[in-house]
């Protein structure tokens, strides 16, 4: 997947993307860093085709996602979205069918590949047993699944989640973001991801873009991007940059030093 000279405007003059231009790797995961309002779910949404651009292109599989048709797009890509909502009545496995609709055809029934499908994503989520459980009786963490499992069941190459970890504590959090890597390690899905939290992002990652007020500043693996001068200039904080040999790069922040009062 290709961003080519991307910009964007949400009809004022302010540009929320000003010529952005970045190399989405195969099978791998990328994820978006960036203060609040840099542009990072804003691109996420351009990628995805939810957003059109005032210019640049998207290039994915070699054909501009404009030109894809949505069913088509649909079973290039599946989008996890910040928010999500459901019928207060609705199950677990009927939100996950869902996942099936690019590939049913009008006035047909569930099929057996549907059914596998399904199945697989409940698999895959852990969600097997809660397959007949509503939607509004179960956990942060669990309900966040199934909207992966939704996803999941459209059977794409490309998962783009924005946010996937909001309004979870940090059991559950971590929770979904082994999930993805286990996606990725195991399917060789391409995932992009947006994610606040920077030392997740450094842990589950192999590609980073960062952004900072509508532009891609730097993009590459997290080891060749990430230093305390970078974070310094982007939020404004200053951290120390650790490593050990568990958990690899880490970021121990310290706070805004010489901030005006």
């Amino acid at each position: 997947m290709e961003v080519c000279n991307i910009k964007f405007s949400y009809g004022n003059k302010i540009q929320h993307l000003n010529n952005v231009t970045a190399s989405i790797p195969s099978g791998e995961i990328t994820t978006i860093i960036g203060p609040n309002g840099s542009g990072k779910s804003t691109l996420l949404q351009m990628m995805s085709k939810n957003l059109v651009p005032d210019s640049g292109d998207v290039i994915v599989d070699g054909k501009k996602v404009m030109d894809y048709s949505p069913k088509a797009l649909a079973k290039r890509l599946a989008v996890v979205h910040q928010q999500n909502s459901a019928p207060v009545d609705m199950t677990v496995e009927k939100l996950v069918s869902y996942g099936r609709i690019p590939y049913r055809q009008l006035f047909k029934n569930t099929l057996e590949e549907d059914r596998d499908a399904i199945d697989w994503a409940l698999s895959c989520t852990h969600l097997s047993e809660k397959r007949q459980a509503k939607i509004h009786h179960l956990s942060g963490g669990e309900r966040q699944r199934v909207w992966i499992a939704m996803s999941l069941a459209q059977k794409t190459p490309i998962l783009f989640l924005d946010e996937p970890t909001t309004y979870l504590d940090m059991y559950h959090q971590f929770e979904i973001l082994d999930l993805i890597e286990q996606l990725n390690l195991t399917y060789k899905t391409t995932i992009v991801m947006v994610l606040h939290d920077l030392n997740q992002a450094i842990r589950y990652s192999s590609h980073l873009l960062i952004m900072k007020q509508g532009e891609l500043l730097k993009e590459g693996a997290p080891e060749e991007v990430i230093s305390e001068k970078m974070i310094k200039d982007i939020y404004g904080v200053d951290v120390l940059i650790k490593k050990n040999n568990e958990s690899g790069l880490y970021m121990v922040p310290i706070g805004i030093k010489n901030r005006d009062n």
